[in-house]
């Protein structure tokens, strides 16, 4: 169950400077970001400040978890299946962005500390598929919702659609989306849930990348890593630029009773909104399960630096990231 694209899409969120007033949009001369983001400058002098962590609720961003030992020669394999109808999965989502801000101002250089939080629970169930790729599902959501600290000042935002059940179905007019009585819910809450599952009746690009060949341990899979940067243009095509992207086996470990491959994964990506950018430079893992080549879990953690300008003033934040996503078959 994809959802890469609304990932980056809350990255743009969380990354925002809170004590900024609105964007305009971008000048027509100003830069393109593709002659002043391409990589490998792009990523030059990218490994921000650590930055304190107030007591909130808030999750600061952990340690990369290290790779799995494995002995040399191992190789790994896994089975692709498509995914069963009336299959029930379990999403989780978190990032974490911990910033130090400096703001030109008229009086001065301003520097403010801001810490962003998004969280995402929901469970998805298939109830319709083409090819063995969901059409149709029901997603319940759980807990989902924004937090934000500016300089110890918290802010929530609870998302619209906490607690609540919808029936989402790919037609060949778009995405439908209707409450359990059939009825079409208010404009924010189908923005929400048609963010999250704008690649419904797509196959899963991840399992769609993977090889039946087995995979020697410490040897990057190209076609993985293409996987994770199509998946991550979806919606956000022009706005998504990449550095150095790879995925690679490195050993094998238990979720849930199911074995893994864990891949270790290298992520330079940069994304921008009209008046701000955002790049990173992320490490970590990804675990696809061996039986069925299903996502089990992500975890990236590295450096991110932003650049604003706002109304004439411009500001620059550079910090830590941490991306975290687990998937749960019920």
């Amino acid at each position: 169950m994809r959802s890469c694209p609304f990932l980056l899409s809350c990255i743009l969120a969380t990354s925002s400077c809170a004590s900024s007033p609105a964007r305009p949009p971008p000048s027509a001369d100003a830069p393109s970001p593709a002659s002043s983001w391409e990589p490998p400058s792009a990523w030059e002098g990218l490994n921000g400040p650590e930055t304190p962590s107030p007591n909130a609720s808030v999750e600061a961003p952990q340690p990369t978890p290290q790779p799995t030992p494995q002995p040399g020669g191992s190789t790994f394999a896994v089975t692709k299946r498509p995914i069963a109808l009336g299959s029930r999965v379990r999403v989780s989502m978190s990032i974490g962005i911990n910033s130090l801000y400096a703001i030109d101002t008229p009086n001065g250089a301003v520097t403010t500390e801001d810490v962003a939080g998004i969280f995402q629970r929901y469970v998805i169930q298939v109830l319709a598929s083409d090819h063995g790729v969901a059409r149709k599902i029901r997603v319940v959501f759980g807990d989902e919702g924004e937090s934000r600290i500016n300089n110890g000042r918290q802010r929530n935002k609870p998302s619209p659609v906490t607690g609540k059940t919808y029936f989402v179905e790919a037609t060949p007019e778009g995405m439908a989306v209707r409450d359990p009585d059939g009825n079409e819910p208010p404009k924010d809450e189908v923005d929400a849930v048609t963010a999250r599952f704008r690649g419904l009746a797509t196959p899963e690009a991840f399992t769609r990348a993977l090889s039946d060949t087995p995979m020697p341990s410490g040897q990057p899979v190209p076609a993985l890593a293409e996987a994770l940067k199509d998946d991550m243009r979806r919606g956000l095509e022009g706005r998504v630029w990449f550095g150095r992207v790879s995925a690679t086996p490195a050993g094998s470990r238990q979720v849930d009773g199911a074995s893994c491959v864990v891949f270790n994964v290298v992520l330079q990506v940069g994304v921008e909104k009209p008046g701000s950018k955002v790049r990173m430079d992320l490490r970590g893992e990804m675990l696809l399960r061996s039986a069925d080549g299903w996502p089990a879990s992500m975890d990236l953690t590295g450096p991110v630096a932003v650049d604003e300008a706002t109304n004439g003033v411009a500001a620059q934040g550079n910090g830590k990231a941490r991306l975290r996503m687990g998937w749960g078959y019920l």
